[in-house]
């Protein structure tokens, strides 16, 4: 036997074995939700406020990080992922459940410090974080795709991981989408819509923002997938990012938007109609892109009423866009629906480039 197939027949034997890092957290979490039970007991609704309940909370916080932080210095990634994703599994009907939040963010900063340590790439190439992605791309939820919605959907503030290391995993996502099939499916397509809404923009933007004609990357592509299912009849244009671009970010936008413009117009020329139609789509969310920043200018929202109007034609009904943001809504709404060209451009007042 070759040392290759040696090394790989003990790496999936190592995988297949009981995963004593979960089996760790779990005995942690009997005893810890046994203790809370006694302590209510003791002291009923000031539960919360007793220095014995803050005492034992800290500490299965910390030994939770602990067993998820032992699995990925000992290298075991797949077994990692795994006790990460029963530390941070919410149950809904037990005390742990109410701090996987707060494990979460310990586990990121404390231990494995991803807040300031790029995550191993190795982490990335195991079952594991292969059913972590296909989980996501499922119905309903499981701990695997619950953790991964969880790194990938809560905001960098939120979970303590750096922009790179971020980035890295939503990277890993849409090589490992690829990996299972070149063109996804239109199950997993809508799935990563519903399931991982903000990591699904991140690819449509990799795209929308690259030059037209450009060299593709593994997000890009995906990107493009999600672009030319948005734009088949009767589907709502999706725009999900936490913040809006920096000024620097819309000037780089706006050049591509542009650029966008000038390809819309040359399939238009050449009676390409679905050519057309995904070059629509991109400029739709660069123009969206532009609007959140406060930097539109009238050409692309001219080219967006556009693209709304040549859509409502052809399918007989009201092109809507949805937004969700952190830092739009002038009211703290993160959901919005933006109805047709006419609350378009009620939007659009106020968030036009500076003349």
């Amino acid at each position: 036997m070759s040392q290759e197939l040696l090394a790989t027949t003990r790496k999936e034997a190592k995988d297949h074995m009981v995963n004593e890092y979960k089996e760790r957290i779990k005995r942690m979490r009997e005893n810890y939700n046994g203790l809370c039970s006694s302590f209510k007991q003791q002291f009923g609704n000031r539960l919360k406020r007793s220095l014995q309940y803050k005492h034992i909370t800290g500490l299965h916080i910390d030994h939770c990080a602990e067993a998820v932080y032992d699995a990925y210095r000992a290298g075991d990634y797949p077994h990692m992922w795994e006790a990460f994703a029963e530390a941070t599994r919410n149950s809904g009907d037990d005390y742990h459940s109410d701090l996987t939040s707060a494990i979460l963010r310990k586990t990121i900063t404390s231990r494995l410090r991803w807040n300031r340590n790029p995550i191993n790439p190795d982490a990335f190439n195991n079952h594991a974080f292969e059913t972590m992605v296909t989980d996501s791309c499922g119905i309903g939820s499981t701990p695997m795709s619950t953790l991964l919605r969880l790194l990938t959907e809560s905001a960098c503030d939120e979970t303590g991981l750096t922009r790179d290391n971020h980035r890295a995993i939503v990277n890993a996502i849409a090589n490992a989408l690829l990996a299972i099939n070149s063109t996804i499916n239109a199950h997993a397509l809508e799935a990563l819509t519903l399931n991982l809404p903000y990591t699904r923009h991140h690819y449509i933007e990799q795209h929308a923002v690259a030059a037209p004609h450009s060299a593709e990357n593994a997000l890009a592509d995906v990107g493009r997938q999600l672009l030319a299912d948005e734009a088949k009849p009767g589907r709502t244009i999706k725009y999900r990012r936490h913040y809006a671009p920096t000024p620097e970010e819309a000037q780089k936008i706006a050049d591509v938007a542009s650029r966008w413009r000038v390809t819309i117009h040359s399939a238009e020329q050449a009676g390409s109609r679905r050519r057309e139609m995904v070059a629509r789509q991109a400029h739709s969310h660069a123009a969206l892109m532009l609007l959140h920043a406060g930097a539109l200018p009238h050409d692309d929202l001219a080219t967006l009423i556009d693209t709304l109007q040549t859509r409502e034609e052809a399918e007989g009904r009201v092109t809507c866009i949805s937004v969700e943001t952190l830092d739009w809504h002038p009211t703290g709404e993160t959901w919005f629906l933006i109805g047709g060209v006419g609350e378009l451009i009620d939007y659009a007042a106020g968030r036009m480039e500076a003349q």
